[in-house]
């Protein structure tokens, strides 16, 4: 029986409301000083993307998750009498499903009494801070210690350099996910500073063969012309005058056309990228990436494709039920646009409307250095094609498109840079 301190069903109930409630509007709160410093109206297909963790957490399997958190999110603005943005990207509430599942399986192990072998799983939605508990990293240390250490990539400078040595000592010593723990060794990041020296650095960045083929010299004399000229009206004129045969010549084709294109974009003056939604930048401002490859046997696939390399990987020890229940199959990480061929993933792109530091870095830093590492695992399947492949990705954050590329190094196992 109660005494007179304890609350009732009642008070209990009440007061957990209450919490929850606050809670939401700290979230709403935060969501909206983001929304002030990306200069964009909320929308819910952000709100969505950024508190997937909330949203899973404060959730029942048994609801209509995405009317209740429409409803939740319109009367959070109504409120505030806020605006809301109208994108053509619908809120990923896959991401949130996905995170449930991984909740729920989570508490059932908290209550099992049965051993089960722990695993690190790479984030099911980019995060900054996806901590490691004391059984990631004891799996870590286990995965580490089965790789075969004649086969790391060692560069000889003054001395013996054994870089993928280097890249476990930093993973195992990493208290948050890091890509290096998948073994990618990405030299955008600013945490191999702390590992690498300076000239190390470069000589790992100089390593292995070049990444671009050398452009025919017919294409560098028209370039060199290009650069020349002075207005949009002129670059437009340039390219309806070069002379070609699109089917044999599908790289001068291109140029012709990209260059067309791009002029007439400043024919008006009315032309501003700050207003552009995600989509229209891919297909406007930024369709020579997913021309280019028009001609051959490589297709861009765009419309936010979910990678099916990604999802391959994710799902490699996926089986039926047994002493554990069979888990569902994972969805892999969307990518605003796919290169593909003959079923094989060679590339994706990322695009950001406005130049925003924090998406720059899931994008450029942890996202797709996943995606393209497991899409250069199912490319580069045999060891002669290990410094053959190289994996294109680009981040493209408002006028800026920084290049990625994923390759793997002749002596080592997993190693891209």
């Amino acid at each position: 029986m109660p005494t007179d301190n304890t609350p009732s069903d009642n008070e209990r109930s009440s007061s957990d409301k209450e919490a929850a409630n606050m809670k939401l509007e700290t979230v709403v709160q935060r969501f909206l000083e983001k929304c002030n410093e990306l200069n964009e109206n909320p929308s819910l297909w952000r709100f969505v993307e950024e508190n997937t963790d909330f949203i899973a957490k404060n959730s029942d399997r048994n609801s209509a998750i995405e009317a209740k958190w429409a409803g939740i999110f319109g009367a959070a603005m109504k409120q505030r009498k806020i605006e809301v943005a109208k994108v053509n990207k619908k809120p990923d509430f896959g991401a949130v499903a996905l995170k449930m599942l991984e909740l729920a399986r989570e508490s059932s192990k908290d209550h099992s009494t049965s051993a089960v072998t722990a695993t690190t799983k790479t984030p099911s939605h980019t995060s900054f801070s996806t901590s490691l508990s004391s059984a990631d990293k004891a799996r870590l240390a286990q995965t580490f210690q089965n790789l075969k250490e004649d086969r790391f990539w060692a560069l000889h400078l003054d001395e013996s350099l054994n870089v993928d040595q280097r890249v476990i000592e930093f993973a195992r010593s990493c208290n948050y996910y890091h890509p290096s723990q998948s073994l990618i060794l990405d030299l955008g990041d600013g945490n191999w500073e702390t590992v690498f020296s300076g000239a190390q650095l470069d000589r790992i960045e100089a390593f292995g063969d070049p990444l671009f083929c050398d452009l025919p010299a017919e294409i560098i004399e028209i370039l060199n012309e290009v650069s020349k000229l002075k207005t949009p009206m002129e670059a437009y004129k340039f390219a309806r005058t070069l002379d070609f045969d699109p089917i044999k010549e599908p790289l001068k084709h291109w140029v012709s056309l990209e260059l067309q294109k791009s002029s007439q974009l400043h024919f008006y003056g009315d032309f501003h990228l700050t207003s552009m939604l995600e989509s229209d930048q891919q297909y406007e401002m930024w369709s020579f990436l997913k021309s280019m490859v028009n001609g051959n046997k490589i297709k861009a696939v765009g419309k936010e494709g979910s990678s099916k390399a990604n999802a391959d990987e994710n799902n490699k020890k996926r089986c039926i039920s047994a002493v554990d229940p069979a888990i569902h199959r994972k969805m892999g990480r969307k990518m605003d646009l796919l290169y593909e061929s003959s079923g094989k993933e060679l590339g994706c792109i990322e695009i950001g409307k406005d130049e925003d530091q924090t998406k720059e870095m899931k994008d450029g830093l942890l996202k797709m250095p996943i995606v393209m590492h497991d899409m250069l695992l199912q490319v580069a399947f045999s060891e002669s094609l290990l410094r053959c492949v190289h994996v294109l990705g680009f981040v493209i954050v408002g006028m800026c498109i920084p290049q990625m590329s994923s390759s793997m190094k002749s002596n080592s196992e997993t190693s891209p840079t």
